[in-house]
């Protein structure tokens, strides 16, 4: 009894820390594109009812990506109501804080108190999970979904209670519906049910008519998501997907990416080269010494099926599509199995693991927070230093007049800035709002896929491309330039690039007039010197 106020103590304190981390500066980002785009993906009348008629309807008209289409649902209830940064990423905080305390009844549950409580150390100052708790998307959500499915699977197996079943067979469900990825670690708990029912012989029976209800539930996405799979010829090329089509190249190039994935599971994206080294070895001693002295075989089984299956389903085969965040759930088993290794420790021992750990975070987290990206990029593919779009968006919609179009440099400023535009500024605006039309926000993205990618590949050729009458940067009486370092279609931003765009290609026609800069991102003012079309 003793023990107990001092579990609570440290479990509370496991809570407030991972509030306080997700809670640090959460506003201050502007929202970027794949966050804009929950919001702008509504783009019907305004209020939830006839937002989300809008949105079924089109999904039956289009066949849209139906993949994370639960959240994209609750984000447009969400938007309805509440509006701002820190508004829009306060469930993911929510969540992100449930997550702590569900992982340390699951660690609980699994390996004991003192591995619960380890769990909810880690993931509580966990950058990787902190960083996704801090973005309007769904990955704290199916990290909490997971948690609650793996927990209700477990007490069902062991006690045979029907309303764990159904919370299991809910969360499952719902899981998928928030992203497709999620069927992974579903898959996961499927083999471990199969390869150990003679073990829960009295409850799996029943665990199998809950997964065929589970299978009923989840059918239309599936449908869905094969519908477009077939329409789109394979899978959709994007920023966050490496295509490997060779033997040889996916020796070379998966070796390397399962290394920074574990890494970035550790520490996250942010941390120097000696903190995530340190880091991953640490976890990678805690990992082998769960797999020697943890005795809870069974639960340990199922945190391995559930933390290596979809890794080795999703970087099996020819086509590889790689995204760390698309594993986020399987972190969580990462995170468990190294709190039970911490439980195998002796207590004198433990402080001297959890000291370390704790300061390894403490760096990543304040590169975190200052924005700083200090690995190569090859280490966080699809994860950039954020532009500041809301105050770049601001001064051109104060500064816009009639007949000015707006270029992109990257298709990832655009959503953000349709967003800050016809949403945010509008309402604040009064008698001068106005509203953004489609041709006055130019898309490079639009330009792209109408066959111009290959020509502007090569920043030596540039210039032809003003010989085009239907090139989008010619003839108007001002152009504003969005400029952004970064492009998810891998185009080249060599040395200089930014002066040769404006000298090889911008100032042939136009004259430079003002110029601002923002964070990872640059506005130009560009004028006709006719002062006329």
């Amino acid at each position: 009894m003793k023990k107990e106020p001092r579990i609570k103590a440290f479990l509370i304190s496991a809570l407030l820390s991972g509030a306080v981390l997700r809670l640090y500066k959460l506003g201050q980002e502007s929202l970027w594109a794949d966050e804009s785009l929950f919001i702008l993906f509504r783009s019907g009348p305004a209020g939830f009812w006839p937002s989300l008629k809008f949105m079924w309807d089109k999904l039956c008209r289009e066949g849209l990506d139906i993949s994370n289409y639960g959240y994209r649902v609750f984000s447009t209830f969400w938007s309805s109501f509440f509006e701002g940064e820190f508004m829009l990423r306060l469930p993911s905080v929510i969540f992100g804080i449930l997550c702590i305390f569900l992982i340390y009844k699951v660690g609980k549950l699994f390996f004991g108190r003192r591995a619960g409580l380890a769990s909810a150390f880690i993931i509580a100052m966990a950058p990787f999970h902190v960083y996704y708790s801090q973005e309007f998307r769904m990955y704290s959500l199916i990290s909490l979904l997971t948690l609650l499915a793996v927990y209700s699977l477990w007490k069902f197996l062991h006690s045979g209670e029907y309303r764990y079943l159904w919370v299991y067979i809910i969360s499952s469900a719902v899981n998928f519906y928030m992203h497709i990825a999620t069927v992974f670690v579903l898959s996961a708990q499927v083999v471990f049910c199969i390869f150990w029912r003679k073990r829960f012989k009295y409850s799996f029976r029943q665990w199998a008519t809950g997964l065929g209800i589970i299978a009923f539930l989840i059918m239309p996405g599936i449908i869905f998501t094969l519908i477009e799979l077939a329409r789109a010829g394979g899978l959709k090329q994007a920023a966050s997907y490496i295509f490997v089509s060779t033997a040889s190249e996916a020796i070379s190039s998966r070796v390397p990416i399962l290394c920074y994935t574990f890494k970035n599971m550790c520490i996250g994206y942010n941390a120097v080269r000696w903190v995530w080294i340190t880091a991953s070895l640490l976890f990678l001693g805690l990992f082998f010494l769960a797999l020697v002295k943890v005795r809870q075989k069974e639960a340990l089984y199922l945190c391995l099926s559930c933390f290596l299956f979809p890794i080795l389903v999703m970087y099996s085969g020819r086509q590889m599509a790689y995204a760390d965040r698309y594993l986020i759930p399987s972190s969580i088993f990462l995170y468990l199995i190294a709190g039970g290794g911490i439980a195998c420790l002796q207590r004198n021992l433990t402080i001297m693991v959890l000291v370390p750990l704790f300061t390894l975070n403490c760096l990543a987290l304040n590169n975190y927070y200052k924005g700083h990206l200090s690995a190569v990029k090859e280490e966080h593919i699809g994860i950039k230093e954020k532009p500041e779009c809301r105050e770049s968006a601001r001064y051109i919609y104060e500064n816009f007049q009639e007949g000015d179009v707006i270029f992109h440099t990257e298709c990832n400023t655009v959503v953000p800035f349709r967003y800050y535009f016809n949403y945010r500024f509008n309402k604040t605006a009064g008698k001068n709002s106005r509203s953004f039309k489609q041709d006055e926000i130019s898309l490079m993205l639009h330009w792209t896929l109408e066959g111009e990618m290959a020509a502007f590949k090569s920043w030596d050729k540039v210039g032809e491309l003003l010989t085009k009458t239907d090139f989008p940067l010619k003839g108007h009486k001002r152009l504003w330039l969005v400029f952004a370092s970064w492009d998810p279609f891998k185009i080249a931003c060599m040395p200089g690039s930014k002066e040769r765009i404006k000298l090889e290609l911008l100032e042939k026609e136009y004259v430079r007039k003002e110029v601002k800069h923002f964070k990872n991102l640059t506005v130009y003012l560009l004028v006709n010197p006719n002062g006329q079309i």
